[in-house]
This record gives structure tokens, sequence and C-alpha cells, in this order.
């Protein structure tokens, strides 16, 4: 992938386009907001981008599975190559899927196992 920036933020380090979708403020505060008890095991990030709120919530929560949602096929790859870019492959995975399906039941009905879901979904 061209024009990629890696960054750091909350202990994660990520590549992100230089252009297009990149995590800002909303995401840190996201991922500061969302307070995992022990007892939740499995987290549902929809629309997860290059997968920063996701990420930072597997590395503060090392009892955690987390399950990055993307459609875009560009973003999927990128949160995928930032798993293994902070080595939390056996307890983060992506699924490539439209959201709105995965909401509705359409890919198994897939939200049912998760203890806590977050979405920073792109609103500029």
């Amino acid at each position: 992938m061209d024009d990629l920036t890696l960054d750091s933020i909350c202990g994660v380090r990520l590549y992100q386009r230089a252009g297009g979708y990149r995590f800002s403020v909303d995401s840190v505060l996201l991922a500061g907001f969302a307070r995992l008890s022990r007892s939740a095991k499995m987290v549902a990030d929809l629309g997860a981008g290059s997968g920063v709120v996701g990420l930072v919530l597997a590395a503060r929560c090392p009892w955690v599975r987390v399950l990055l949602v993307e459609i875009q096929e560009g973003l999927s790859s990128l949160a995928e190559r930032n798993i293994v870019l902070n080595r939390l492959q056996d307890r983060v995975a992506v699924l490539r899927a439209d959201v709105s399906s995965v909401a509705s039941g359409g890919e198994r009905n897939l939200l049912e196992g998760f203890d806590a879901v977050v979405s920073n979904p792109p609103f500029r």
C-alpha cells in the first residue's frame, strides 16, 4: 500500500493512509470511554477502518477478543496489517462485511455473542 504513515496512539502502532480516513481524537475518546470489565470477553468494532479503536481496546484489556468489522477492502487489509504489527493475531480478527448485514443477522447473527460493541463511524 502506498502513501502510508506509521503512527502511535495509546501504546498501539498502526499504519494508516496519508489521505482519506484517519483516526482522530474521537477514536482516542471512544477507546477511553469503553470501560470493559473482566467479565467482558468479546468486543465487536463496527466500521473499524484501520482498527484503531479495537486495537487500543485489545492492548488495554488483554483478556478480551476483538472482531473488527469493516466493509472496505483497503481498510480491512490495513486493519489486518495493523493486527500483525501489534502482535495481536491471537485475540483480534477482521471480518470484511457490511455492518448493516452483521447487525441484522445477515452474517450468522454475529452480534449475539458479544459483550460490548463499539463504533466510530465516519461523519466528516
